[in-house]
């Protein structure tokens, strides 16, 4: 099932949902997001049985990935977050939720891009998410998938 929503009542639709089933008693929804009207998706992300799984976003308006977010399993909390502040399509912050999913309590910062974090706070799990492209999706008419541009 496709959804189509207007948010900025300009007769264009800037949302896009598709739900999908993949699995008896499972559920699959995927939301792309034109957040600032220019034509271009700036916003993703995946549910999955009305838990979110991940979000990305694009934050600069280039058409790539500059920020990632992982929740935990069947939950609204989230468990993982990194950012790619330079827009070189790789992340140079990460930072893992406690728990309740609100805050970091732990985190890493690369601060002059060269692959090594300067700044850290807490301990970070030795494992991390892998950082895949949103998901690829036919929205029909408008934007044709729900990843515009190179991922990282």
């Amino acid at each position: 099932m496709r959804l189509e929503r207007d948010r900025n009542a300009d007769g264009k639709p800037d949302v896009w949902g598709v739900y999908t089933y993949p699995a008896q008693d499972q559920s699959q929804l995927v939301v792309t997001v034109d957040k600032n009207g220019d034509g271009r998706l700036d916003y993703w992300r995946l549910e999955r049985n009305h838990f979110p799984v991940r979000e990305w976003g694009d934050l600069n308006d280039d058409g790539r990935v500059d920020y990632w977010v992982a929740y935990a399993p069947d939950s609204r909390a989230k468990q993982w977050a990194a950012m790619d502040k330079n827009h070189d399509g790789r992340p140079d912050a990460w930072f893992h939720y406690g728990a309740d999913g609100t805050r970091p309590d732990a985190g890493e910062r690369d601060d002059d891009f060269d692959g090594t974090p300067e700044t850290t706070f807490g301990t970070l799990p030795a494992e991390r998410p892998t950082l895949d492209d949103p998901p690829v999706v036919e929205l029909g008419p408008g934007p044709k998938s729900a990843l515009q541009g190179p991922g990282p």
